[in-house]
């Protein structure tokens, strides 16, 4: 399982919100905070995949009033950051999209620490810290990478487990 996983993984970019290092220790970041209202109240109804027309609601704003997920990961991550009013975004050098960013330009950025600096330890990720990869092999992943918002600090297994999930444990050759 993990020469499979490290052979799909082209890089891995962990970095942390520079915003977030100035001004918070222990609170929660105001980006995370946002994710987590929108996972906690986002009925299942409500929360679909898309890579167009991509957009969330939540209760405050305009003619909504209810949680509502309609985009792919870059876009929920950009999303928080904007509502957030994090200064993450216009940090960001590059935008393939007219609208929005991708994986294609949060994943170098976070490599050249443009809007994030870099961890190189998995001891200092912390809440609100963001992981990007990109996968190398197109042929197994039907897009190009994924990016997220880190929820808790790491904890070390003392000993390896089972995947909670069935299947994940075989590997692709």
């Amino acid at each position: 399982m993990y020469q499979s996983l490290a052979k799909s993984l082209v890089a891995t970019a962990l970095c942390m919100s520079s915003f977030v290092a100035l001004a918070q220790d222990a609170a929660v970041p105001k980006h995370l905070q946002l994710a987590r209202d929108f996972v906690t109240n986002t009925k299942q109804e409500n929360n679909s995949y898309s890579n167009r027309n991509i957009y969330t609601r939540m209760p405050g704003d305009l003619f909504a009033s209810e949680y509502v997920v309609a985009t792919d990961c870059g876009g929920f991550v950009e999303d928080m950051f904007r509502r957030a009013k994090s200064g993450v975004l216009e940090q960001l050098k590059t935008k393939k999209f007219k609208t929005r960013f991708s994986i294609f330009d949060w994943h170098p950025s976070i490599e050249k620490e443009e809007a994030f600096t870099r961890i190189m330890k998995v001891t200092d990720i912390k809440p609100g810290d963001v992981a990007a990869w990109l996968y190398s092999e197109k042929v197994i992943h039907t897009l190009p990478g994924h990016i997220l918002f880190i929820d808790s600090p790491p904890v070390k297994l003392e000993k390896p487990r089972k995947p909670l999930v069935d299947g994940l444990g075989a590997c692709r050759t």
